[in-house]
C-alpha cells in the first residue's frame, strides 16, 4: 500500500517533486460532490460526461470520442480508448451505494433516454446532432464548476483525472492499480513484477468512492 504515488513509482529529485505536486490541481471530496450536484441540475448529458470523466480518469478529448457501443449496460462496463499513447482498457461502472450522483449505470441510462437520435454513434452529441467538441466540453465544465463554486484554477476537465488519482492515493491504493485505472505507461517495466488488471482497478476505485461518499 502506498501513502504517496510518486514515491512508489519512481524517484524524483525533491525540488522537482515539489514542483510537480504544486502543478497538480484536484478536487476534494466536498468539491466533487458539489460539482456532480451542479452537473445533475444542468442536465443529464453534462452529469454523465463529468461522472465518466471522474470515474475513469478521462481527458476531454477522450470523453468526446466515446461511442455508444463503448458502453455495455449488461456487463456494466465501459471500453476506454485513451489518447497520448496511454493504455486502453475495459473498466466497470462506478457505483456508490446510497448516492445516486455516483451511480454510473443509472446516470448513463438517464442520458441515453434523453439523448436525441442522430446519424452518428458518439455517446455525447451536441445540439446540432454532431459529436460534441473538446472546446464545448471545456466550456460546459467551466460553467458547471462556476455554479458549484469551484475555485477558478480548477475549472477545467483534466482536474477530474487528477482528482481520481489523488482520491485513490489518499486511500493508500497501490501505485500499480492507480496506473491501471488511469491508463498510464510510465512504469511499464515495473509492471512485469506487479500488474493490476482492469477489474482490480475498478474494485479499488469503487472501494475508495464508497468510503468517501
Amino acid at each position: 500500500m502506498t501513502p504517496s504515488l510518486a514515491r512508489n513509482i519512481l524517484t524524483i529529485p525533491r525540488k522537482r517533486a515539489k514542483q510537480i505536486r504544486q502543478r497538480i490541481g484536484y478536487l476534494n471530496q466536498e468539491q466533487i460532490e458539489r460539482l456532480l450536484q451542479a452537473a445533475e441540475i444542468y442536465g443529464p448529458r453534462e452529469h454523465c460526461m463529468i461522472l465518466l470523466g471522474l470515474s475513469h480518469g478521462l481527458r476531454a478529448s477522450e470523453i468526446c470520442n466515446l461511442k455508444i457501443q463503448d458502453v455495455n449496460p449488461k456487463t456494466k462496463q465501459i471500453s476506454i480508448k485513451r489518447l497520448k499513447n496511454s493504455l486502453d482498457g475495459v473498466q466497470d461502472f462506478l457505483h456508490v451505494k446510497g448516492n445516486s450522483l455516483f451511480d454510473e449505470g443509472a446516470v448513463l441510462k438517464t442520458w441515453m433516454d434523453a439523448r436525441k437520435p442522430d446519424g452518428d454513434t458518439y455517446l455525447f452529441n451536441s445540439q446540432c446532432s454532431t459529436q460534441i467538441s473538446r472546446v464545448q466540453v471545456y466550456r460546459l465544465f467551466n460553467e458547471i464548476a462556476r455554479q458549484a463554486d469551484i475555485p477558478e484554477g480548477l475549472r477545467h476537465p483534466h482536474v477530474l483525472k487528477h482528482s481520481l488519482a489523488v482520491a485513490m492515493v489518499k486511500k493508500n491504493v497501490s501505485a500499480f492499480t492507480i496506473q491501471q485505472m488511469l491508463g498510464h505507461r510510465s512504469i511499464q517495466s515495473t509492471l512485469v513484477y506487479a500488474k493490476s488488471n482492469d477489474q482490480d482497478a475498478s474494485a479499488a476505485r469503487n472501494q475508495v468512492f464508497n468510503s468517501l461518499f
